[in-house]
């Protein structure tokens, strides 16, 4: 989940990380990471997301981080 002030947007969508799911790979979700942008959980697991609770748990079992950075 972003945690700059007033940050809204979400790294991938579900539609996104789907297509990530049919190549393969595994996704994990921070809980409620879509939510500014209107993207609930359900819709990740639907998409076979797997929604862990804090971003320590997917810094710490990901092989690559997909995150939105301000400049």
């Amino acid at each position: 989940m972003e945690t700059k002030t007033l940050e809204a947007r979400v790294g991938l969508t579900p539609s996104a990380t789907k297509s990530f799911i049919q190549q393969g790979h595994r996704v994990l979700v921070q809980a409620n990471a879509g939510a500014g942008s209107g993207f609930r959980d359900e819709q990740y697991l639907d998409a076979g997301c797997e929604i862990v609770t804090s971003a320590s748990d997917v810094y710490g079992q990901s092989e690559m981080i997909v995150k939105v950075s301000l400049l």
